[in-house]
């Protein structure tokens, strides 16, 4: 997966033990976001639908999509930092 080096700055974990940890991470920080921000975060980068394909089915508007998705990033983001820095 991926290993935090400097601030900003991601490489990807050559050892299966990091791997099994980040994912562990990314999976916890996934559970505890809002559950319409998980299902927009799960779709887009889990499932790979467009954003298109995510308002369809989740029925919501485009910018309804963008707030969501940003939120669900900056979330994530700081969790998996916060974890993996703190563990």
């Amino acid at each position: 997966m991926f290993q935090y080096t400097l601030p900003g700055e991601w490489q990807i974990a050559k050892i299966p033990s990091e791997r099994k940890e980040i994912q562990r991470i990314i999976d916890w920080c996934k559970d505890h976001l809002k559950e319409v921000q998980k299902m927009v975060f799960t779709l887009r980068h889990l499932e790979d639908l467009e954003s298109d394909e995510i308002c369809k089915v989740l029925n919501i508007s485009t910018s309804n999509y963008w707030v969501l998705i940003y939120r669900a990033r900056l979330q994530m983001r700081d969790c998996v930092e916060k974890k993996w820095l703190k563990g």
